[in-house]
């Protein structure tokens, strides 16, 4: 199974990464309950890679909120929303992460990079002044 892991962070927030090595026909057959996304997948997104993004996240989804019928759908500044909870999303190459609380009043965020130079041109978006990063490679 793809799920690189999955961490309950707290009694109402949990995070999930999938590491995406599927085509989307294998994530149509590993979970039968994204075949409702294909047509509007297909007309949507013309990237295989996306496409990948896109069922990955909702597999995640189906992960952490088991049985219950739940929906993304997208705020006006392209924010991820589903009712009754807090949730982010990111990915990077080959992976996806999806953070979820069911506090909906406290909001939850999550963002995954590649390792490499790159992340440190941004630093300054998510490290504060006050923290300590001596470089960005660090473990």
């Amino acid at each position: 199974m793809p799920q690189v892991c999955s961490l309950a962070l707290s009694g109402l927030v949990r995070l999930s990464i999938w590491r995406m090595d599927e085509t989307v026909e294998e994530l149509f057959l590993l979970d039968k309950s994204l075949l409702r996304y294909k047509d509007e997948l297909m007309t949507k997104f013309h990237s295989e890679s996306r496409r990948r993004e896109y069922l990955s996240v909702r597999t995640l989804l189906s992960k952490l909120a088991p049985g219950e019928p739940v929906m993304i759908t997208y705020n006006d500044d392209g924010s991820p929303r589903i009712d009754g909870y807090s949730c982010s999303i990111s990915h990077t190459r080959g992976y996806a992460c999806l953070i979820l609380s069911t506090d909906s009043s406290r909001p939850v965020a999550v963002d995954i990079e590649q390792k490499s130079d790159r992340v440190g041109k941004i630093v300054s978006k998510f490290v504060r002044k006050d923290e300590e990063a001596p470089d960005t490679l660090s473990q």
